[in-house]
Formats: C-alpha cells, sequence, structure tokens
C-alpha cells in the first residue's frame, strides 16, 4: 500500500526519463507498460484509506484492526489479481521477441516464477540493493503468509507495525519533500547495519 499520488509520481518520473534516455539512442526500442490502469486507481484509493487511518491513529493513539484487516486484504486480493493479469500480458508479448527487459519492484520474484511456468527462460537481477523492508512491508508479509492469527501474540505484533507505520508516515513522511528522502532518512536513523553501505552512495549524502 503506497502512498497516495506522490510516491507513485517519485517510482514512475525517474523511470519514464530513463526510458526517454535510452529510446533517443536506440530508435527501434519498443516499451509497454504492463501495469492496468484500474489496478494503479484502486491502489491510489486503498492508499488513500491507509492514510486516513493513519491520521486517526496519529490524533486518538487508538487501532481498529478489524478496519486494518479489511484495509489489508483488499490490498492482497487487488496484488494478486494484478500479479496475475501483468504476469499473463508479460509472457505474451515476451514470446514475440527474442531478448526483453521487464523492470518490476519486489514482485518481480513472483512475475518470474510465471514466465518459468509458460517455458521462459528468465534471470532475475535486484538493482536496488541495500533494500530496508518499511513497517508496511512486513505488515503485508506476514498477513500474506499467516493471515491475522487470534492471539495475543499475534494481534501484538500486527499493532505494533501498524504503530511503526504510522511513526514512519508522522515522523518522516509528512515532514519531507517527498517519499524518497523520508525513506533515506528513515532508513538511516533505523537501519544502523547498513547506513554504511547507504552513504557511499552519492544521492544518500
Amino acid at each position: 500500500i503506497q502512498e497516495p499520488i506522490e510516491h507513485f509520481r517519485s517510482e514512475v518520473e525517474p523511470l519514464l526519463k530513463s526510458i526517454r534516455g535510452i529510446a533517443l539512442r536506440k530508435p527501434n526500442l519498443e516499451v509497454y507498460c504492463y501495469k492496468d490502469p484500474s489496478v494503479i486507481r484502486e491502489s491510489v484509493h486503498l492508499a488513500t484509506e491507509a492514510m486516513i487511518k493513519v491520521y486517526k491513529w496519529s490524533l486518538t493513539g487508538k487501532i481498529d484492526l478489524e478496519d486494518w484487516k479489511k484495509l489489508v486484504y483488499s490490498w492482497l486480493t487487488l496484488q494478486d489479481r494484478a500479479l496475475d493479469r501483468e504476469a499473463n500480458y508479460i509472457a505474451r508479448e515476451t514470446g514475440k521477441v527474442e531478448e526483453s527487459l521487464c523492470i518490476a519492484g519486489f514482485n518481480g520474484k513472483y512475475i518470474k516464477e510465471h514466465l518459468k511456468e509458460e517455458g521462459c527462460k528468465v534471470d532475475l537481477k535486484y538493482v536496488y540493493l541495500p533494500y530496508h523492508f518499511t513497517p508496511l512491508d512486513i505488515l503485508l508479509r506476514v498477513i500474506r503468509l499467516k493471515g491475522f492469527k487470534k492471539g495475543k501474540y499475534m494481534e501484538a505484533r500486527i499493532r505494533e507495525l501498524i504503530e511503526r507505520h504510522g511513526h514512519f508516515i508522522r515522523d518522516y513522511v509528512v515532514p519531507s519533500r517527498d517519499y524518497d528522502e523520508a525513506y533515506r532518512k528513515w532508513v538511516l536513523d533505523n537501519a544502523p547495519w547498513i547506513k554504511h553501505r547507504l552513504l557511499r552512495r552519492a544521492r544518500w549524502m
């Protein structure tokens, strides 16, 4: 669940600029967008709901687990549906050429699995490493793997992740110019074990 349109723009804009630069050097390059516009719209809607819930938490300090449960399951359902459509489209288009490059987020490993099932030869490379998962990333992974199991430990763990996500939004995203700046500050404050590696990159200085 990304923060609304600003985070989406911060991800897509650099990509489009890079593709434009490559296309100028290789005019015969064919570029296809495999994202479903309806999924993007639904993602923004769910992200807005998440932001509203974070705002309510910041005012009251209370977390409605049932509300978050519905939101997370809606997001995971949307994610699964989108992945199936995207992977089918990619498999269909890559089957028309000898070689292609697909740019994806962390769902790339699932796209790879689908393409291999279709008989495609696939190599997967992560270009943004090291990456430190945000509290919301972890929350989605936990729910996908274990669901909302009843029990004091699981409920406490989920509440903790939601609160950590709230702190991330309130203390880093809101005061920052954009999501990238917020994420950099958050990583440098919360992941000292990779801080020295990140500082090697000029953009993190």
